[in-house]
């Protein structure tokens, strides 16, 4: 059985670096190639990985390479269909950025094509791998709180990097409900466990209006309010403009996120992110609260008790080597994307939209 997997990395900006710094550490993974139209960017992958990995500027010959078995697509999602289905022509697994596509019909054709090839298929939405929402997702479905009624997630961070310059730019990006929130709203249907329903949002640019001297057309503060199938509701509160960006997420300025679920026999909330964080359980028939630290001091790593952007890529070379099904698959990328245009739809027309409208 193969024990190791040649990689490419296709678009080497921010993201991909991080990644590259993942792989690097888990022995499933060889880095063989990294893509990128930019020179200066393959300098710098070749100065961080080494090793006499290939480095090209047309990614059609990285999978043109019979010696890479797996892409990572870590372009700007207006790219994504493109290079995920012409990876799964050439025989490639795939893992793919969040979000998947900025449709769902392209997310179709997508999935369509990973079938065909019969290879992995992988979105990047690695929050479900975060520890400490893996545990909040077991108690929940262990019935700590009763059935779930409503779901929350409020965020205040800072504004996209002035690298990303198609992040600001709808057509390119989708809007920062598609961009950002496609996280948020794949943990809603997960904690939910039910298909969404409709959506109303409201959201605008009120602080951020021309980003570092560029135009933007896109929002950088929303309310979003989700309703699925079995009667939960979700809200997410995104704000944008708290603090300039900075190089490492966490680093500078202000990021304060907290997550919750409510039920009908108590509530389970957390703050901050995968490590360090802790979960805050209380009852409706009383006064205590419980907390859990959420450490993964001493214990053996799996892909569910530690970082979750290491997690999912043990998760990858699992499915590669093993032949197990994704956690992350495309199917939940597609519904996350769903949500997210419905979601700016409802902020540009005022007004509730109905997911099918978005053809899911």
């Amino acid at each position: 059985m193969k024990t190791s997997i040649n990689v490419a990395i296709i678009g080497y900006g921010f993201r991909a670096s991080g990644i590259a710094q993942h792989l690097l550490k888990n022995e499933s993974f060889r880095i063989a190639a990294v893509c990128d139209r930019r020179r200066e960017r393959l300098d710098e992958a070749g100065n961080k990985i080494q090793g006499g990995i290939k480095l090209e500027t047309d990614y059609k010959k990285v999978l043109a390479d019979r010696d890479i078995d797996a892409v990572f697509v870590t372009v700007p999602q207006f790219l994504h269909e493109e290079i995920t289905v012409a990876a799964f022509k050439a025989g490639k697994h795939v893992y793919c950025e969040k979000p998947l596509a900025l449709s769902v019909k392209s997310c179709d054709r997508m999935i369509a094509a990973g079938k065909k090839a019969g290879k992995v298929f992988m979105v990047g939405q690695q929050m479900r791998y975060h520890s400490h929402l893996q545990k909040m997702s077991s108690l929940v479905s262990g019935g700590e709180i009763g059935k779930p009624v409503m779901v929350w997630l409020r965020e205040f961070r800072n504004p996209f990097p002035k690298t990303m310059v198609w992040a600001f730019r709808k057509e390119q990006s989708g809007g920062m409900l598609v961009e950002k929130s496609c996280h948020h709203f794949d943990v809603f249907t997960w904690f939910a466990n039910s298909e969404p329903v409709s959506v109303f949002a409201s959201g605008a640019a009120d602080v951020f209006k021309k980003p570092f001297g560029m135009d933007s057309n896109i929002s950088d503060n929303a309310y979003v309010i989700v309703d699925y199938a079995n009667g939960v509701r979700a809200m997410l509160q995104l704000c944008m403009f708290m603090g300039l960006p900075y190089k490492y997420e966490c680093g500078v300025g202000h990021h304060m996120r907290e997550i919750g679920v409510a039920g009908e026999k108590g509530m389970i909330r957390t703050e901050g992110f995968d490590l360090g964080a802790n979960l805050e359980i209380r009852h409706n028939d009383s006064r205590n609260v419980t907390r859990l630290d959420i450490s993964t001091s001493g214990c053996l790593p799996t892909k569910f008790n530690q970082s979750g952007n290491t997690g999912i890529y043990m998760d990858f070379a699992d499915c590669i080597l093993k032949g197990e099904t994704p956690f992350a698959n495309p199917g939940i990328g597609r519904t996350a994307v769903a949500i997210a245009l419905a979601a700016e739809k409802s902020c540009e027309e005022n007004r509730v939209v109905a997911i099918k409208e978005t053809g899911l």
